[in-house]
């Protein structure tokens, strides 16, 4: 056999191992590719086990499909925990207004004892300060001013008439207040006392104050002084009159001059302060003429204030 021969010879024989090996490779992937079912009916057809092939697919067909599993679901949590409610716009309301400190009850009246025993020491303090000798120095310049010719006549000043002195027991119970109201009390009496040392008969004393209360009005009159309502001060005003008013409001004191006569000696607002002080509109009983003439005609001097304090702050002493 030639070369070319044994080459075509061996040629057909890879061939034919080729052929056979692909057959046997198809048989086996369809064998592979059948599902258990399939591969059971197949069994069951080469071995004539129809019946139990046939059982076996009926029960597989009458099976519940399997369970879906379903998927995790993550849950983010937020800052800050729980968010807090928003409250309602009546709520914000009702928290805003809600009052958080409840109103005190009224402070008890001081007695007239109580009200005595404080002004004693205030009194007795003022006596001894430095503003009442230089006050005690200017009444006794009034005193011999007034009375070098009543020798044998009737006393220059028969009655004094305190106005809007204030209240000796504030509602609020504020010493400032009650200060105040001693303080000048105790220069009052003070500059009457002087007064009544040159005077044949005692210096009757009015107060008129709105704000006075029960216990005020019993201190006063346990003095010995009255206590009146409003108008009775004003109508009491004359040329015998000793006007004592500190720190009082406009139209108070245009009715304490209603009647037209300067007192003999008046102690309030200088006119000073009130020029400084601009209406545009002025009722006619409001106005100040009185204090304006006084300023021109009459002596003047400042009243004495304490350093620090306020309590006579713009008062003068005017006299004829």
């Amino acid at each position: 056999m030639t070369e070319i021969a044994m080459l075509e010879a061996a040629l057909k024989e890879s061939t034919l191992e080729e052929s056979t090996l692909e057959e046997s490779t198809l048989e086996d992937s369809t064998v592979e590719a059948l599902t258990p079912v399939e591969a059971l009916a197949t069994e069951g057809t080469n071995t004539g086990e129809g019946t139990l092939v046939d059982g076996l697919l009926a029960e597989s067909f009458h099976q519940e499909p399997p369970k879906r599993e379903e998927p995790w679901v993550l849950v983010k949590s937020r800052k800050g925990g729980r968010p807090k409610p928003v409250p309602k716009p009546a709520d914000v309301k009702t928290i805003k207004f809600e009052p958080t400190i409840k109103a005190m009850d009224p402070l008890p009246l001081l007695s007239k004892e109580a009200i005595a025993g404080q002004h004693f020491y205030t009194y007795r303090e003022y006596k001894q300060s430095r503003e009442y000798r230089v006050l005690k120095a200017i009444i006794k310049e009034f005193v011999r001013d007034t009375f070098k010719d009543s020798a044998s006549g009737e006393d220059p000043v028969r009655k004094a008439v305190c106005l809007g002195i204030g209240s000796f027991d504030p509602e609020n119970g504020s010493w400032s207040v009650k200060e105040k109201a001693h303080v000048q009390l105790a220069a009052f009496l003070l500059i009457v006392e002087e007064i009544e040392k040159f005077c044949k008969k005692p210096i009757k004393c009015i107060f008129q104050e709105p704000a006075f209360e029960v216990s005020d009005i019993a201190f006063i009159t346990s003095l010995g002084h009255e206590v009146v309502e409003s108008p009775v001060a004003f109508d009491a005003v004359d040329s015998h009159t000793f006007l004592f008013g500190v720190h009082l409001y406009r139209d108070v004191y245009a009715h304490a001059f209603k009647n037209g006569d300067f007192p003999a000696l008046f102690i309030g607002t200088g006119w000073d302060v009130w020029s400084d002080v601009n209406y545009r509109w002025e009722p006619e009983e409001c106005t100040l003429d009185a204090i304006e003439i006084m300023e021109k005609t009459h002596k003047k001097f400042a009243f004495p204030e304490a350093k620090g304090k306020n309590i006579f702050y713009g008062t003068s002493i005017y006299w004829d």
